[in-house]
């Protein structure tokens, strides 16, 4: 008897390590210390959180990316949607680093 009541504590104990490893990797994504967690997190705030966490981010070239806004300092990054096969909607995202901060900022622009 007690043996099975110390087996189903150290799978619970594992369940509960396991799960806040988890959460702990999840919330490391959408900390913007990099230009891609920045990407994500723009898209989380905007009602996407899902496809923040499953997108990858693509740099835009400097001259294409400046398309879309007239800021020179930023970066543009590419987040195209996928499921299976089918290729769904694009967003173009631009990231910059605010003075004094170590953190990015992602602002999604218009087509």
């Amino acid at each position: 008897m007690k043996q099975t009541q110390k087996k189903s504590g150290n799978t619970r104990r594992r369940v509960v390590i396991l799960l806040g490893i988890l959460i702990v990797a999840v919330v490391c994504l959408f900390i913007p210390y990099t230009p891609s967690n920045a990407v994500r997190l723009s898209l989380a705030q905007h009602a996407q959180p899902l496809k923040g966490l499953l997108v990858y981010p693509l740099k835009l070239a400097d001259a294409e990316g400046q398309k879309y806004s007239g800021q020179s300092d930023w970066d543009y990054y590419h987040v195209q949607y996928t499921i299976g096969t089918a290729k769904f909607s694009t967003r173009v995202i631009g990231v910059h680093k605010n003075s004094g901060s170590v953190f990015y900022t992602g602002t999604p622009v218009k087509d």
